[in-house]
């Protein structure tokens, strides 16, 4: 906001230990994150200030900090339910206190989708359709598919078609709640495609637990983004953490 100008709402001097050396330094608190950026630039050439430190820490990670919370484990919240439009449960919080450094337990679900294309054609998510889905989580499988044979395994699930296909695609992420949902190139493939298909059948991928739309970044490296559920694709995480370390041939 162009209109809206930054403002020191208060300090507070504090302990600090920087690189082994106790520190008073003087914490800074705004209204907005986006202030901090504005205000450093004003005061970094006071000749009153030394250094400025920890003014790049990102918003999220910076109250994590300030309320001792550490990533994936149990917590005690006191607060009030919102009613907001949401598929869970949602509290403002007046308090959060660290319960256990025990790590909560996450429920993860893979997918898979497997596409037609015809012989020497690459692939075509706004002409061929999908002709199978997949899912994989703790105790569940699940294929389903429109293409009918004879089996005998009852995790393989027949559909009427492609649009149904899809539909019961929603329905299993919305049964199972999955706090991570995952695949293989997941981000680069599988859920552009079905994203593709759902909207040449005007079905509503309503998969974010706000009901809003699923973001698809663009360009080489796109990502897919899931409000709510965290979405990690395999072969990124691969790509970019282990990638410089494996011996492979591709």
């Amino acid at each position: 906001d162009k209109e809206r100008e930054a403002k020191v709402v208060g300090t507070e001097v504090v302990d600090k230990k920087y690189l082994g050396e106790d520190k008073k330094v003087v914490k800074v608190f705004t209204s907005h994150p986006s202030d901090i950026y504005h205000i450093r630039s004003v005061i970094k050439d006071w000749e009153i200030v030394e250094a400025i430190y920890e003014y790049d820490i990102p918003f999220t990670k910076r109250y994590l900090i300030d309320k001792q919370i550490t990533p994936l484990t149990i917590l005690e919240v006191e607060g009030e339910e919102v009613n907001a439009k949401l598929r869970v449960p949602c509290f403002k919080a007046s308090k959060i206190t660290p319960l256990s450094e025990d790590e909560v337990k996450l429920n993860i679900l893979s997918f898979d989708i497997e596409t037609y294309s015809p012989p020497g054609e690459a692939f075509n998510p706004t002409k061929n359709p999908i002709l199978m889905i997949a899912f994989y989580g703790e105790n569940f499988k699940k294929v389903i598919t429109w293409k009918r044979f004879k089996t005998d395994e009852d995790y393989i699930e027949f559909v009427d078609g492609e649009v149904e296909l899809i539909e019961r695609f929603k329905e299993i992420i919305h049964q199972q709640k999955p706090d991570i949902i995952t695949g293989y190139f997941s981000g680069g493939f599988d859920f552009p495609y079905v994203i593709t298909r759902a909207k040449k059948y005007d079905i509503d991928l309503d998969l974010n637990l706000d009901h809003s739309k699923i973001i698809v970044g663009k360009g080489k490296n796109k990502t897919v983004k899931l409000a709510g559920i965290a979405h990690v694709d395999v072969f990124k995480f691969i790509v970019k953490n282990l990638g410089r370390s494996l011996n492979l041939e591709s």
